[in-house]
């Protein structure tokens, strides 16, 4: 339960500072990166002596692929911050494949009914940008801690 809450930490830290300036300094991500790896890869580490390599490998990397996927759509459309998909590339080494999909379908879909209500409430444009580390936070809540 303290690996969840340091991870919960460090992305709530990483939440306001998106909020603020739209960005989230690299040292920052790559120290909370560190810090949730250190704390979190308890769940890789239990595949270590149970299993073979190609197993192990699948625990350690499998979880990257929501993150890549977010990355490569950031590269591609330039519509995603590459911050978004490095901390959901760090999540999903914790999560694992099914729970990063799910923390991923989640985010977005979180973001999507705060982007309604922007939009209704004419706080926010079509064209309006979205901060998604605090949807990201939100869904580490519901599914990382749940």
């Amino acid at each position: 339960m303290l690996s969840k809450a340091v991870v919960l930490l460090w992305l709530l830290w990483m939440s306001v500072l998106d909020i603020k300036s739209r960005s989230v300094p690299i040292w920052l991500m790559a120290i909370g990166g560190v810090l949730v790896l250190l704390f979190g890869a308890d769940r890789v580490l239990q595949t270590v002596g149970q299993t073979n390599w190609g197993d192990f490998a699948w625990a350690l990397f499998g979880g990257m692929i929501p993150g890549m996927c977010m990355l490569l759509v950031a590269w591609l459309t330039k519509a995603v911050g590459y911050g978004d998909g490095v901390v959901l590339t760090v999540l999903g080494v914790v999560l694992g494949i099914q729970k990063g999909f799910l923390l991923l379908c989640v985010s977005l879909f979180l973001a999507a009914l705060g982007s309604i209500v922007l939009l209704v409430t004419g706080r926010a444009k079509r064209n309006s940008c979205l901060p998604f580390i605090p949807f990201l936070t939100v869904g580490w809540f519901l599914v990382g801690m749940g």
